[in-house]
This record gives structure tokens, C-alpha cells and sequence, in this order.
């Protein structure tokens, strides 16, 4: 089954949402996509880069940047009126979905996008 970019952005949101301020690395996301090579997901994160739907830094193996999310600590987070407790719910959803190898929930490790 080929795997999209789109796939991939989901997988790497989901990852975030579990590891604040962490991105997965090239080898991580091969491997929850079973690609055969790191060379094909540079391929589809360069399509994520050009539509600007995320930005790499290449000095640092998880320099992965998605452009439309925020870093925010638990204290801004509260100051703009989220429920702290909702966030602990999708962190810990997320998570089991990406020990599970699903994301999304289709059940197969990929975005049902």
C-alpha cells in the first residue's frame, strides 16, 4: 500500500500530541509505515515542506516542524480557557493509537485521510 504525505502529517501530529516538542525521526516514521527505505519518507516530507505544511531542520535528526500547531505549557494553556484534563485525554489517546499502530483509528497505522 503506497503511504501518502498526508499520512504521514497525521502520523507526525499524533507523535506530537504524545511528545510535546518532539518529532519523530525519518527512521521512526519508516518504520510505523513499514516503508522500505528512509530515502521515501525524505521523499514525502519534501512534498509536506513544499505545500508548507511543515519545515525541517537538518541539523538535528527529529527537526521536524509543523507550521499550524503550537507549543503552548499547560499554564497558557489554562490562561486561554483549555481544560487541561482534555488535553491529558487526546495525549493519552494519541498514545495508544501510536503503540497500537493506529492513527486515526483505522487500525492499519495510517491516516484515514
Amino acid at each position: 500500500m503506497n503511504v501518502s504525505a498526508e499520512q504521514i502529517y497525521e502520523y507526525i501530529l499524533a507523535f506530537q500530541r504524545v511528545y510535546p516538542g518532539v518529532s519523530p525521526s525519518f527512521r521512526d516514521i519508516m518504520n510505523a509505515f513499514r516503508i522500505s527505505s528512509t530515502s521515501v519518507v525524505a521523499n514525502l516530507i519534501a512534498d509536506l515542506r513544499h505545500d508548507r505544511q511543515l519545515e525541517t531542520y537538518s541539523e538535528n535528526v527529529r527537526g521536524i516542524v509543523l507550521t499550524n500547531t503550537a507549543l503552548l505549557h499547560r499554564d497558557e494553556l489554562e490562561q486561554l480557557g483549555i481544560d487541561w484534563s482534555r488535553v491529558e485525554l487526546l495525549r493519552n489517546q494519541s498514545k495508544r493509537e501510536l503503540i497500537n499502530g493506529t492513527v486515526n483509528g483505522n487500525g492499519n497505522g495510517r491516516s484515514s485521510r
